[in-house]
């Protein structure tokens, strides 16, 4: 039985942040191979767009009213110093003026370091990120928020029970129930395929 289901908001800005990191990893490798097509300025602005994206994931998990947590992503975030720093960059690349309650050591700087490895001749290209208190690698970082993520949702995540509907198939009027995720089934009756809900 094909069945397909809504992801949860959480979900979908998790793949977001991961689309971002794709991105910028692909121009780094460019850059490394030679073929670096963007300027260093967009690629700042796509390093910003990353970290504002992975900061919110715990606004999305907060707000998520399907899900339950054992903890908040609040606290989590607070435990956490790659995802603090995250917050830090994410709270400093958005504000001119940062209110004292925001928590960042901001402005940021993005330095762009590109050498020549002078045993191999290899193309290094890295970015670090600069306050008053950090100095980061962003790949790394970056890596680190993403599985930081990925562990919170994995341990603190519970899916609240589903609500029970009726699915009516259009062909056999077979009534049958799915949870309210469900998007498309098949009837289990008559085998009609891809009932849209």
């Amino acid at each position: 039985m094909a069945v397909i289901r809504k992801r949860k908001p959480y979900e979908h800005q998790l793949e977001r942040v991961k689309r971002w990191k794709n991105r910028i990893d692909k121009i780094t490798t460019d850059y490394k191979q030679g073929t670096l097509s963007v300027k260093p300025l967009y690629l700042a602005d796509m390093i910003c767009c990353f970290f504002i994206c992975c900061d919110h994931m715990k606004d999305y998990i907060d707000k998520d009213d399907t899900i339950e947590t054992e903890q908040s992503p609040y606290d989590y975030l607070e435990k956490n110093i790659c995802l603090k720093d995250c917050r830090e960059i994410s709270i400093g690349t958005k504000h001119l003026e940062i209110h004292e309650s925001k928590k960042s050591q901001g402005p940021f700087k993005i330095n762009f370091v590109a050498k020549r490895d002078e045993e191999t001749g290899e193309m290094l290209f890295d970015v670090n990120i600069k306050s008053k208190t950090l100095h980061e690698n962003f790949s790394k970082l970056a890596d680190d928020c993403i599985s930081a993520w990925e562990a919170y949702i994995k341990k603190e995540i519970t899916s609240k029970p589903k609500k029970q509907i009726k699915i009516k198939c259009p062909r056999c009027k077979h009534e049958f129930k799915d949870d309210e995720d469900l998007i498309m089934c098949d009837c289990p009756k008559c085998g009609q395929k891809n009932i849209l809900i």
